[in-house]
């Protein structure tokens, strides 16, 4: 038909249909390409939908509100010292909730997440899952045994949607003294 020439001169003079490729073309079904103004419609509306899905995307949590508890090893009703254990410490590590938050991830101890972006930049430390209905306090926590005495490092994410968002940046906490402690940046 006179239109569907003038739609393959079209794209030939376009640039996006070779001038041997008649004969395929009457063979398939094609979507016109819009004259410039539409195709700057269509640009605008692309980016638009590109910052929607970034807008939707899981957003970095914040754990700077984050605090620590350092403990001693105890069990039973009376909080009696765990023999043979009296060296060890436990921290218990909470933040605050992330909304739509399905499970949370601690990351102990990682040096290759950028901390600008957020991003793994190489094998990780230990990754400990944190399901989100466990709380301390009625915010989200961890609560490590064994940990290490001297300062450990720790960065969050969480999982919304089924999508997990990039590591927070990190916290310091220094595990020696019995009691509540807060970042300290290194």
């Amino acid at each position: 038909s006179l239109a569907e020439r003038v739609k393959r001169q079209d794209l030939r003079e376009n640039g996006y249909l070779h001038p041997n490729e008649d004969n395929i073309i009457r063979n398939i079904i094609f979507l016109p390409i819009p004259n410039n103004h539409l195709a700057m419609k269509y640009l605008q509306f692309f980016a638009i939908l590109a910052t929607a899905i970034k807008i939707n995307a899981v957003d970095r949590p914040d754990f700077t509100s984050s605090t620590a508890r350092v403990k001693q090893h105890r069990f039973g009703p009376t909080g009696q010292l765990v023999e043979g254990e009296e060296d060890l410490r436990k921290v218990i590590v909470s933040w605050d909730h992330a909304p739509g938050a399905e499970s949370y991830e601690i990351c102990h101890n990682c040096d290759n997440i950028d901390e600008a972006t957020g991003e793994e930049t190489g094998d990780l430390g230990t990754i400990l899952p944190i399901p989100a209905g466990q709380e301390c306090g009625a915010r989200p926590c961890m609560i490590m045994p064994d940990a290490p005495i001297g300062y450990n490092k720790f960065h969050l994410r969480v999982m919304v949607g089924g999508e997990w968002s990039v590591w927070s940046v990190h916290q310091n906490f220094n595990v020696d003294e019995v009691g509540m402690v807060m970042h300290e940046e290194l």
